[in-house]
């Protein structure tokens, strides 16, 4: 078994792990589908992070950096550009109507705001897509585990596809988001060791300018070749409302979180944009021969020293292929609470009143010891039923009990419903309820 065998297993296993490990925490249909709208700021911009940087990210931009140039920058960038959309003006406002609706999917807001018919037309042209999209994702993982084990490209496919099931239907979005956030440190290292190396082994940017082609627009930031700002009218939109992105953004805290989190992952697209490029570029120097452009990133990863690209190309086709399932929904257990009014809070009146005695001692006028009414023991088993409803709804939601009647400060009550036993009656010869005064 060789070392990279050895990681890429090794890699495999441990985001399982962590799958099913997270997974634990997943009961609800609202955990499975938005991670019971918990995420905060650093865990959405984890997730969506992983989902932009994937295939198309990455070994796509590679290929246009190889054969373009500079203007190659737009593939990514568009996306950093849809994103900023996303986060101040299209993602807080859909979180919003997602949360106090319960709904769990971009379908589901399709339904509320259009119909049932536009969310069957709208799903179904998703299936198509998402299914071309998905399926490419699952051939370049058999394409690097090919290039880089020997596998052949079914068995690749397969393996790829498994340990992606896996982790993802463990937990739903909650676990993406986990492991997300663990192969998003793993990535953003690797890149950070590979592009000095990268520039270093073609023998610097002097290199990369004579290895270049005679055409100038290959070093124009706008246009160059098939790619340049075009991108943007292309890509733009796509960022700004793809239901995958979407999804994420409704598992998000508050609005706060999304601005935050889709913000702070625009601005690291912005930067990422460079990246592909430059190793598009380097590969070019190292193998200006290359059948097929999209190869450069593999033969570039191929041919550094050290295991890691590796396991850094398999881990990306295997997140990508994740991130296109559907990750997120609603959470609907705050619909008991005043059809979502305010945050669950923790009522102490409540808890008070359901931990209270059963009897709860009174003073008549007189002095004399009374007991609570009828009643009241089943009053209190009545809010111990509601002790779910009312531990999750804020102070003030709850009529008040008995309790709350019988001991209020300053206010006694006549005992009724019975007959006040007097002296020397059978009664009071047993000494039930007497003050010893009168015995």
């Amino acid at each position: 078994m060789t070392i990279h065998l050895a990681l890429l297993i090794a890699y495999c296993v441990v985001i399982m792990g962590m799958g099913l490990y997270v997974g634990r925490r997943t009961k609800t249909k609202g955990d499975f589908f938005v991670a019971g709208r918990s995420l905060g700021p650093g865990l959405l911009f984890a997730t969506l992070v992983a989902a932009n940087i994937g295939a198309g990210s990455t070994v796509g931009a590679s290929g246009l950096g190889y054969r373009d140039g500079l203007s190659a920058w737009w593939w990514v960038g568009s996306a950093a550009l849809g994103s900023l959309v996303q986060a101040f003006l299209v993602g807080p406002r859909m979180r919003r109507v997602a949360a106090e609706r319960g709904l769990h999917t971009v379908g589901d807001f399709l339904e509320y705001r259009y119909g049932r018919n536009v969310r069957g037309i709208v799903s179904s042209l998703l299936w198509v897509g998402t299914l071309a999209i998905l399926a490419g994702q699952i051939i370049a993982m058999g394409l690097v585990l090919n290039a880089v084990l020997g596998l052949p490209r079914y068995v690749g496919c397969l393996l790829g596809g498994i340990v992606m099931t896996v982790y993802f239907t463990a937990g739903g979005l909650l676990t993406s988001a986990w492991v997300n956030a663990l192969q998003l440190v793993l990535e953003l290292s690797v890149y950070a060791l590979l592009v000095p190396v990268a520039l270093s082994r073609a023998g610097g940017w002097a290199a990369l300018a004579a290895a270049a082609p005679p055409n100038p627009e290959y070093w124009s930031f706008w246009r160059g070749g098939a790619s340049g700002v075009t991108y943007l009218a292309l890509l733009g939109p796509a960022f700004i409302i793809s239901p995958g992105l979407l999804q994420k953004v409704y598992g998000a805290r508050d609005d706060r979180t999304v601005r935050i989190g889709v913000a702070a992952n625009a601005a690291l697209l912005f930067l990422f944009a460079f990246v592909p490029v430059i190793l598009g570029m380097v590969a070019r120097v190292l193998h200006p021969e290359l059948p097929n452009h999209e190869l450069a990133l593999p033969t570039v990863d191929i041919a550094l020293p050290g295991p890691l690209p590796r396991v850094l190309q398999a881990g990306r086709q295997r997140r990508r292929g994740a991130a296109r399932g559907t990750d997120g929904g609603g959470d609907g257990r705050d619909a008991g609470c005043a059809a979502g009014r305010g945050v669950p809070q923790r009522d102490r009146r409540a808890e008070h009143l359901l931990y209270a005695p059963r009897r709860v001692p009174v003073r008549a006028h007189d002095g004399r010891p009374v007991r609570a009414p009828r009643g009241h023991a089943r009053s209190i088993g009545r809010h111990r039923r509601r002790r779910g409803r009312d531990a999750r709804c804020a102070p003030g939601h709850r009529r008040p009990g008995v309790r709350d009647r019988l001991a209020r400060p300053g206010r006694a009550r006549r005992f009724r419903g019975r007959r006040r036993r007097r002296p020397g009656s059978a009664a009071a010869a047993g000494g039930a309820m007497i003050p010893a005064a009168e015995r």
